[in-house]
């Protein structure tokens, strides 16, 4: 999908890569071969000059062996077994339902529906594996330089280039951690015949990439800086230490890790070649804060232990820790996530700290089988008692008075009369005697049946609608999509939501290519209705169109025959796609129906007609100020269309399967703002994309559960809601409009304070006004109360990182068109520095300002601030589509604090080896480990995914058990990437253990991801190296490893405090 060549295309054209056959390296990297290197004996006595000179030789007399023109030279002749492929679908096919085994058996979440899987032959000559050769991996040594005050080497010569390494044979180490550049190129390289003294030796061999025998470092005296290896103290005045970090003081004399040892690794871990590696100069690794240590830390906190949502002074466990809540007058974490849950009682306590308040809210977010799913309540005909100033409604923080006849509405401070059929007594303490036998009274969650006054035009609802607009233009004819959707169209339609096995929602069709076509199901055959004219006014006979898809089913399965027929021969390439939107809105208007359009495009829009787009895919502006060109809409057409369908209660979610530039950053608009979403599927292929494309319709049509939709924000006196992020439309300053919602959807609000907060409590209420599956209209509420501060130190102890980080991405992310690239960084970089320096200032009374001091609970806000800079949503690298950029920036602005977590920092999960749950708080799932290639092993094989994307990598060392368990190959030379897109079902338990893991990953995200298979090596390893985050990496600057960023960070804090 993103990256180049592009992530989307099926399968490179080069897979595999040196890693352990002859001497033949991987020319299609740029990485000539070169024959072992024998650094002994004569070249010892060489000057640098002569061995740079002999070395050089050496690279330019070395035959091309085995290759031409990049490409083998000798025919070899794959061996091993094909893996199974799906079955290709052919025109006319089409499934019967019950053809596929029972879906949905876990309770949260949706398990993986799979599409029937069928060996069949591999279409296309399969190309031969390059040959391979031992991967070697070069460590910095360690130099006595002078240290910072954060004990990183400041000064020593610059390393190679990449291109300089290449030329001799060598493949540079990923860099880590911080490399000045040198002075002048002659101190980085000394003149011919120029004498090196011992100390100087070490920084010569490793501009040559040779790792010198490391050097034993001195203990510590009393007194000295922060040294190589030490984390800067993190410990703030008010905190208690936790095990696992280290404690204030220096580090014990004798504590130091050995080459290519890591802290937690099994004993001989040597890194990803099997090789040694020598820690680089500067900050270890393994004593700075980690995502892996703090989340296994909040995992046992909450292991079997329920979370108190009353619980006051408290942060809520992480979003990355599967917790189950009991709701006592707070709505669970899941449903309003607060970034701050010690609310600062005035604007100069906010100013101080510069955290920004903000709610990351998920009205309708799947809950756990244990938890409590919101009580519906009955107010259909008096409706539900509310305050007579705010229009808050009936909550367990209003405090009845007059013996419970009137009640306090604490949002505003008004009194207002209690309805004469609510009325009860007031117990000794003020409450009501029956407190607990209301929802309302006692829940931080629950919703109301209101009546008709809560409807459009006071009347209500029918059941809503979906329609499906299918392009059968000739690309998505020639790509199988038609034909595929047509063959899988019962199986998607099995999961609407049902009820007595009684489908509730109606259902449509719609085809369109250079005009619209309507399917009409009132005669005894489906009969066509075409629209010549795509600005004519829809038909009032649209209802006609419309049908059950339980009674229906027989005329259904007769259309989705005939479409593949009738369009065979369209040689159209043109798709109307706005005429096509519009006209399936007007007809669910005309029907007096709320709904959805599931949209399925292949083609830009033709410029000239309505909705017409321009071709501007121009992927040198990506990371310039000229980016927003690119980025923004092209034009208002989709915006006033989308804008129209969120009015009308219509969503609309789009599936793209485009073969070149579709200008998503135009199109999502239409999903944007009618509370939809974008799939995209470049260069799809029906036979390797079409399990991806299946599951996404199911989640589509299975997950919505809303329509109609309108949510408004109540706080307490002093604040306001200022700022709204995601997927929505406003047509008012207070209600955020959407045309359909679904679990998988959050928005994000920004609150601004106008005034000081009087109370000891600030009280916030959403209400979620929908239509539901069943035609009723209803009022989902959420309520939070959270207590408020007046000192610096209790705003940091209550922060919650995970809130932050999100309402961060996505403000981010909204500046964009705004502002330039470099602008965006260093606003990131200028407001983390800022909120550190402010703790620093107004909590800490060390005077010494050498160690960076970070708070508990903003440990990983350096981290995280790091992976902001390099996600896709933000970066500007040119290795990325367009429609990649403008895709993730759509997505980032959509999720969850859990999704924007793991989108922002991938989970790397070891599956080689099946884990014990007695090992691991009694779960089989995977222990994650840190996000760097420094942790992984040849012989080990890792899931490495964020949401977007799954990679599995193969090391070359891997067992030959696990290979026939798995992939059912003998060995590692047998595997074929090409033929890889699933894990192919085996009867053993690894290969059981392994698919459940991948399945259990997809049920958790809101899109199906797809897989891709990487050894070492070869360019799916290069793409997959980007998201290795903690890793440096070359984007525009912005690529740093974490031990590197860490300086530059308290650089930036130490400037702020001078």
């Amino acid at each position: 999908m993103k990256q180049n060549p592009p992530m989307s295309q099926q399968r490179p054209q080069f897979q595999g890569g040196p890693t352990g056959q002859g001497t033949a390296a991987y020319p299609q990297l740029g990485i000539r071969p070169a024959p072992p290197m024998n650094l002994t004996g004569q070249m010892q006595n060489m000057s640098i000059s002569q061995q740079m000179t002999q070395l050089n030789d050496m690279g330019n007399n070395v035959p091309n062996q085995g290759y031409v023109n990049g490409t083998a030279s000798g025919n070899i002749t794959p061996t091993g077994p094909a893996f199974p492929q799906r079955l290709p679908i052919t025109p006319g096919m089409v499934s019967t339902p019950g053809s596929m085994p029972g879906l949905f058996q876990r309770p949260l979440g949706m398990p993986r529906q799979r599409m029937p899987t069928l060996p069949s032959p591999l279409s296309g000559p399969q190309r031969p594996l390059p040959p391979t050769m031992p991967g070697h991996s070069y460590g910095i040594p360690t130099v006595s330089t002078p240290q910072s005050s954060l004990g990183i080497s400041s000064q020593y010569p610059t390393p190679p280039t990449s291109n300089q390494l290449s030329n001799i044979g060598i493949r540079p180490m990923e860099p880590v951690g911080i490399q000045p550049l040198a002075s002048s190129p002659a101190e980085a390289f000394p003149a011919t015949g120029q004498s090196l003294s011992m100390s100087q030796q070490p920084q010569a061999m490793q501009q040559m990439g040779i790792r010198p025998l490391p050097q034993q470092r001195m203990p510590i005296q009393p007194g000295s800086y922060p040294v190589q290896g030490q984390y800067p103290q993190v410990v703030g005045p008010h905190q208690v230490p936790r095990p696992g970090y280290p404690q204030p003081g220096m580090v014990p004399p004798g504590r130091y890790q050995q080459p290519g040892a890591y802290q937690g690794a099994a004993p001989g871990y040597a890194g990803p070649t099997g090789y040694a590696q020598q820690k680089p100069p500067g900050l270890d690794p393994d004593m700075i804060p980690n995502t892996t240590a703090v989340w296994r830390e909040d995992l046992e906190r909450y292991s079997g232990k329920p979370f108190d949502t009353n619980s006051k002074g408290v942060v809520p466990p992480l979003a990355a820790t599967d917790f189950s809540a009991v709701d006592k007058g707070n709505c669970n974490p899941k449903f309003i996530r607060s970034t701050l849950y010690g609310i600062p009682n005035s604007p100069d306590l906010v100013k101080q700290t510069l955290i920004p308040l903000g709610l990351i809210i998920s009205p309708l977010a799947l809950l756990k089988e244990d938890e409590t799913s919101p009580v519906v309540v009955d107010f259909s005909v008096t409706g539900p008692p509310r305050c007579v100033r705010c229009k808050a409604y009936m909550a367990p923080f209003m405090k009845f008075i007059d013996g419970g006849r009137r009640f306090t509405c604490p949002l505003c401070k008004g009194i207002s009369d209690v309805p004469q059929d609510y009325i009860a007594y007031l117990d000794n303490r003020g409450e009501r005697t029956d407190k607990y036998q209301r929802p309302e009274l006692c829940l931080g969650s629950y919703e109301f049946l209101v009546s008709k006054e809560y409807c459009r035009e006071s009347s209500l609802p029918n059941h809503p609608a979906f329609i499906f607009v299918i392009d059968v233009s000739y690309n998505n004819m020639k790509n199988g999509l038609v034909t595929f959707l047509c063959s899988y169209m019962s199986q998607i339609l099995e999961n609407l939501p049902r009820e007595n096995d009684e489908t509730l929602v109606d259902i449509g069709f719609i085809t369109f290519s250079d005009e619209v076509h309507f399917w009409d199901f009132s005669h005894a055959r489906p009969r066509m209705i075409a629209l010549s004219d795509l600005l004519e006014n829809f038909s009032p006979q649209a209802h006609y169109f419309l049908v059950n898809p339980t009674q229906a089913k027989n005329k259904i399965d007769q259309l989705m025959t005939l479409i593949p027929q009738l369009y065979t021969e369209d040689q159209g390439t043109q798709a109307m796609l706005g005429p096509a939107i519009e006209a399936g809105m007007q007809a669910l208007t005309v029907s007096k129906k709320n709904g959805k359009l599931v949209v399925f495009q292949s083609t830009l829009p033709e410029c000239g007609k309505p909705g017409g787009l321009k071709v501007r895919d121009d992927r040198k502006l990506l990371g310039t100020d000229k980016e927003k060109n690119i980025l923004a809409p092209q034009t208002t057409y989709y915006n006033d269309l989308a804008q129209k369908c969120a009015e009308l209660g219509v969503g609309v979610d789009l599936f793209l399967a485009n073969p070149s530039f579709i200008d998503v950053a135009t199109l999502a608009q239409i999903c944007r703002l009618s509370g939809g979403t974008v799939y995209k599927y470049t260069y799809f292929l029906a036979e390797k994309d079409g399990q991806r494309l299946f599951e996404d319709c199911v989640r589509s049509v299975r997950f919505t559960s809303a329509f109609d939709t309108v949510m408004r924000l109540r706080t307490s006196t002093g604040l306001n809601p200022c700022n709204f992020y995601g997927s929505y439309f406003m047509s008012n300053s207070s209600d955020v409009e959407m045309g359909a919602m679904d679990s998988n959807k959050a928005i994000t609000v920004e609150i601004k304070y106008e005034d000081k907060i009087p109370d000891e409590e600030a009280y916030f209420q959403l209400a979620f006004l929908y239509t539901s599956l069943d035609g009723s209209r209803r009022v989902r509420i959420h309520n939070l109360a959270l207590p408020t501060v007046s000192q610096y130190s209790d705003v940091y102890k209550l922060v919650d990182s995970d809130a932050l980080i999100n309402l961060m991405l996505k403000q981010a992310v909204s500046t964009i068109l705004d502002s330039s690239p470099k602008g965006v960084r260093d606003n990131i970089i200028k407001r983390v520095a800022q909120i550190l320096a402010n703790y620093r200032k107004n909590t800490n009374t060390q005077p010494n300002t050498v160690q960076l001091i970070l708070p508990e609970q903003l440990k990983l806000l350096p981290l995280f601030s790091m992976c902001l800079l390099k996600s896709d949503a933000l970066s500007g690298a040119l290795d990325i589509m367009i429609d990649d950029r403008a895709l993730a920036m759509h997505i980032a602005q959509t999720m969850d604090a859990r999704t924007s977590l793991f989108f922002l920092y991938p989970r790397l999960l070891p599956i080689h080896q099946m884990q014990d749950p007695n090992e691991n708080e009694g779960s089989s799932f995977p222990a994650p480990i840190r996000c760097s290639y420094d942790r992984m092993t040849q012989d080990a094989v890792y899931i490495l995914e964020n949401g977007v994307y799954m990679f599995i990598w193969i090391g070359s060392a891997v067992s030959h058990e696990w290979l026939r368990d798995v992939l059912g190959v003998n060995s590692f030379n047998e595997i074929r990437l090409e033929q890889l897109d699933h894990f192919p079902e085996l009867d053993n338990p690894m290969s059981e253990w392994v698919r459940s893991v991948v399945d259990q990953i997809f049920d958790e995200r809101p899109r199906s991801m797809k897989m891709i298979f990487a050894k070492p090596h070869d360019k799916m390893e290069l793409i997959m190296k980007r998201f290795l985050v903690e890793d440096s990496q070359d984007m525009n600057n912005t690529g740093m490893s974490y031990t590197g960023f860490l300086p530059h960070l308290h650089k930036e804090i130490k400037q702020l405090l001078n």
